[in-house]
């Protein structure tokens, strides 16, 4: 192996280690009904954008533009707005 395929070998892997560092952060409120997720982080090498949605009343709750991709799961559903 060439030391430029070498090197490119143990980037990539590197890389890959990385993207699956998952940390819990806590918990979140839909800012729009007040459902409560639980929210975990992935790290990756690479910077995403990205929007999450709330499960009970289906609108916009996040977006990201980060090396931080963020998770939630829905704790507890609250009344949907009338």
């Amino acid at each position: 192996m060439t030391e430029l395929a070498d090197f490119s070998a143990k980037a990539h892997n590197a890389a890959m280690l990385k993207t699956h560092d998952i940390r819990p952060k806590g918990t979140f409120n839909c800012p729009y009904c007040g459902s409560l997720y639980t929210v975990s982080y992935t790290h990756s090498a690479f910077r995403d954008t990205g929007s999450a949605y709330c499960n009970v009343c289906n609108r916009k709750m996040n977006t990201w533009d980060s090396t931080d991709q963020p998770s939630y799961t829905l704790i507890i559903k609250r009344d949907r707005p009338k």
